[in-house]
């Protein structure tokens, strides 16, 4: 259907649409040489993954016992050095930058990154989907009340969200 159900699906989503390829069931038989590309390595990876994870999990554990304190300012060094170094631009650490606080400030209100992540890559086809029903209907909203499917639809997410919201504020007080 073309509907990540994880982070990492949804970032493998992302890519695919920035290479042109529309995901979903019909991707084996449009692009069968990316699908079965992306499948043979997956198997790939997992191999070398087994032949170089075996030697060295014990030295990679022994990685687990350096503080955090010590271990974060240098993972995101490099990451900084990484963006910069990428195309030797400031805006895009800057960006990376804006980006970092954005994530801090998500963490510390608790917003989970899944749902801004699946935004992010459903967006741009949300809204082309609705410009185009938009048109078709000459701007009228009765379009998504046309159909019973799109009525039920609709009434379950209503549902959904006030359901959520009613447990939130109950869990709240």
């Amino acid at each position: 259907l073309g509907i990540p159900g994880s982070g990492t699906t949804a970032v493998m989503l992302g890519a695919l649409m920035m290479l042109g390829v529309k995901p979903g069931p019909i991707l084996f038989s449009q692009y069968p040489e990316i699908a079965w590309g992306v499948i043979a390595s997956i198997l790939i990876g997992n191999i070398i993954l087994v032949i170089i994870n075996l030697p060295l999990a014990i030295p990679l554990v022994q990685l687990l016992k350096i503080p955090q304190r010590i271990m974060m300012p240098l993972i995101l060094g490099m990451a900084f050095m990484g963006t910069y170094f990428l195309n030797y631009s400031s805006f895009d650490f800057i960006l990376v930058m804006g980006f970092a606080l954005g994530g801090y400030i998500f963490s510390k209100l608790e917003i989970p990154l899944p749902p801004m992540v699946l935004a992010l890559i459903l967006g741009g086809t949300t809204e082309q989907s609705f410009r185009n029903s938009m048109s078709l209907s000459d701007g009228s909203l009765s379009i998504f009340f046309s159909k019973p499917i799109s009525v039920v639809l609709i009434a379950l997410s209503v549902i959904s969200l006030v359901y959520s919201l009613l447990k939130r504020r109950k869990y709240v007080s």
